[in-house]
């Protein structure tokens, strides 16, 4: 039986299937469970057991609605019988009930880039993989954090380009589970410019998951974090925007929308790409 399952009365069975799934432990995935706002969960249930679920996340596609799945994953001794394709098509009847515009995934791997292809799903998310070795031109600034202001400086910056966003309160969320899993976030608002960072540092390279600024890959908040950690290099993850003829650059797929609002699939026919930058993976 499929229905949107009551997170609280199934709680230890999400636990147990999304762990023997993908090998999260309990705290990690309690913590998503307890302080994720803004969520619901779709399941297959049989004889009262969750055996195949996804879960639900509000965002935007520019101005369009759209609901990000997470977490999909079927127990093993459930799989090859088109559950989890059935989840999906349950997913898209409920968003056109509830007027939601489209439907945003991240496959987990290559492979699945082919499975989701056959629901519908389009692959027009793409992002830019940089690797900078000289950073002595960058002007030094002062950062500032805290969760609502990264959350707010971040959906303001995506609001000015092609991109899918959570909504303020999932976006901080977001965060806080960045730092949960060890890794930071700062930005840099003034009046100047307004940059977002989302980083991890190991064997003096930081890592920038995500990097958003209004001054593209000339934002003086790069060489501020570099002089922070005393880093030699950087290796960034940002929006295809900031393409630079400069740097060796990787473009790469990062995930497939499905379009329910004609007004939308006439914008992705048209071959326009978008930006998923930060999300839950």
């Amino acid at each position: 039986m499929i229905k949107e399952v009551d997170i609280s009365e199934y709680r230890e069975d999400i636990i147990t299937l999304w762990h023997n799934c993908f090998g999260d432990n309990s705290e990690y995935i309690s913590f998503f469970l307890d302080n994720c706002p803004e969520k619901s969960c779709i399941g297959y249930v049989d004889s009262g057991k969750l055996v195949s679920m996804l879960f639900l996340l509000s965002g935007k596609i520019n101005d369009f609605s759209c609901k990000y799945i997470y977490a999909a994953c079927t127990d093993s001794a459930y799989r090859k019988k088109g559950i989890m394709g059935s989840l999906i098509n349950f997913t898209f009847e409920l968003c056109r009930q509830n007027e939601i515009d489209s439907v945003f995934l991240v496959p987990g791997n290559a492979s699945l880039y082919n499975y989701y292809d056959k629901f519908g799903f389009i692959s027009c998310f793409y992002r830019d993989e940089i690797e900078i070795k000289d950073i002595k031109s960058l002007v030094e600034l002062t950062t500032e954090s805290d969760y609502k202001t990264v959350a707010l400086t971040r959906n303001g910056l995506l609001n000015k380009i092609d991109s899918f966003r959570f909504t303020d309160d999932i976006t901080e969320y977001i965060i806080k589970e960045n730092e949960f899993t060890g890794n930071y976030s700062e930005c840099l608002c003034c009046e100047d410019e307004n940059s977002v960072m989302f980083y991890s540092f190991k064997d003096n390279e930081l890592n920038l998951r995500e990097f958003l600024s209004d001054k593209g890959m000339n934002s003086s908040a790069l060489y501020t974090l570099c002089k922070k950690y005393d880093a030699q290099n950087i290796y960034i993850r940002c929006p295809i925007v900031y393409n630079s003829k400069n740097n060796e650059i990787k473009h790469t797929k990062c995930g497939m929308l499905y379009a329910i609002n004609p007004q939308l699939k006439k914008i992705i026919d048209d071959g326009i790409v978008f930006y998923a930058g930060m999300y839950l993976d």
